[in-house]
């Protein structure tokens, strides 16, 4: 352990450059890091929910991590390496990344109540997080849906971050082609039919021949792209399309989502996509509003995934953060 701790805390300050991305990722960044065993409880639904921890040392903040969806934690191995003040908890949320399913096909993504991965994050954060920091600096960083799992679990536990970093958080969908009302239905009734299990109409399984810097809408980053990839199709975390019960249950857990804000007094950074396709920007917007110290940041030019993003893009959004968690 001694000579893991020395070797992450030599590394760089900087993100890794695209141009070297590959050899620096695989060296420097996932031979260090994947070598960390998991940590594993069982949640409400008898199912496997891994985390892990980096300790760094004592005195260091610890951040929580929260993936989005689809997101497997070893796809913040990178923001673990560019912040190397700080100690880290991430989590991998029920059915996605190395925690275990809830379907038999490996790729749909499913949950059978969105409260289940709230559930899952109170666990997390009241029987691992919050006994092993007492007394000390505690933070988050969160994106899309792990932001808005994470913000529910603050609607509850309004005191437990002391800061916390917000990159697209998913307060409302897009539903393209359909009006929301419609979606809303849609989903409704294919639910009631006994077809949550399916894919929503339109979404189907990961194809990684699809997954290109050309075609896709989550990032400019051609080097982040293929290490997406390579988790998904060399690691076995892949995740595709939601399903038809992922969809309904989003719309139900986001109702009101941003009211949250009001009970939320640490300072809040948010980072905004501009040209984010997958979230909307209307109910961030209110939400940073509504909280007591929260300061909105439009990341022009950026896709639904900041801190997957281009390096100009991405180090804008890690001099940010390190600015807001005063690393």
């Amino acid at each position: 352990m001694p000579i893991l701790l020395i070797c992450l805390l030599s590394l760089s300050v900087f993100a890794i450059p695209e141009r070297d991305y590959k050899l620096v990722w695989n060296r420097d960044v996932l031979a260090s890091l994947d070598s960390i065993p998991n940590g594993e409880f069982s949640n409400n639904q008898g199912k496997k929910v891994r985390y892990r921890t980096y300790f760094r040392g004592p005195g260091l903040p610890y951040i929580v991590v929260s993936p989005g969806r689809t997101e497997p934690m070893k796809k913040y191995f990178e923001l673990v390496h560019d912040l190397p003040n700080a100690n880290f908890y991430l989590i991998d949320h029920q059915g996605q990344g190395e925690s275990e399913r809830l379907l038999e096909s490996r790729d749909k993504g499913y949950v059978r109540r969105f409260e289940n991965y709230v559930s899952d994050f109170t666990h997390f954060m009241e029987s691992i997080v919050l006994p092993e920091t007492k007394g000390q600096k505690l933070y988050l960083i969160a994106h899309s849906m792990g932001g808005a799992i994470a913000t529910r679990y603050m609607e509850m536990h309004p005191e437990a971050f002391q800061r916390v970093a917000f990159s697209a958080p998913m307060y409302d969908i897009f539903t393209k082609p359909y009006p929301k009302p419609v979606a809303q239905s849609i989903a409704a009734l294919l639910v009631a039919a006994g077809q949550g299990t399916k894919y929503a109409p339109g979404r189907k399984a990961y194809n990684p021949a699809e997954d290109t810097l050309e075609r896709s809408e989550f990032s400019h980053s051609l080097a982040r792209i293929e290490m997406n990839k390579f988790l998904f199709v060399e690691q076995d975390l892949v995740v595709g399309g939601p399903t038809v019960r992922w969809v309904f249950e989003a719309f139900r857990g986001l109702k009101n989502i941003h009211l949250v804000g009001k009970k939320l007094r640490m300072p809040i950074l948010l980072l905004q996509a501009t040209e984010d396709t997958t979230v909307k920007p209307e109910k961030q917007v209110e939400f940073c509003e509504l909280a007591h110290d929260c300061k909105l940041v439009k990341m022009e030019g950026a896709f639904h995934e900041i801190l997957q993003e281009k390096d100009s893009i991405r180090n804008h959004s890690l001099k940010l953060i390190r600015k807001h968690f005063n690393l």
